[in-house]
């Protein structure tokens, strides 16, 4: 087990005290160290979608082709 400790934090998690770290959720993403919970995690930016869990930056931009596939933060892509 890989518990969080100032000295080891991840981009892209965010780390609880005294657990694993834990990977930002779909939709988001954290290119900084340091966070504590999930809610610090930065929301995808608009026009682009965060694939998966663990992101350190956007996955890509949006397209009309890729809205049912991922989840993307702007209403219209």
């Amino acid at each position: 087990m890989l518990h969080c400790t100032y000295l080891y934090m991840f981009t892209g998690y965010y780390c609880p005290e005294g657990v694993d770290p834990v990977g930002c959720p779909a939709g988001t993403y954290n290119s900084q160290t340091g966070l504590a919970d999930w809610t610090e995690c930065t929301d995808c930016s608009a026009g682009m979608y965060c694939e998966g869990t663990g992101n350190v930056y956007p996955t890509g931009e949006c397209t009309h082709l890729r809205i049912s596939d991922y989840l993307c933060s702007a209403v219209m892509c």
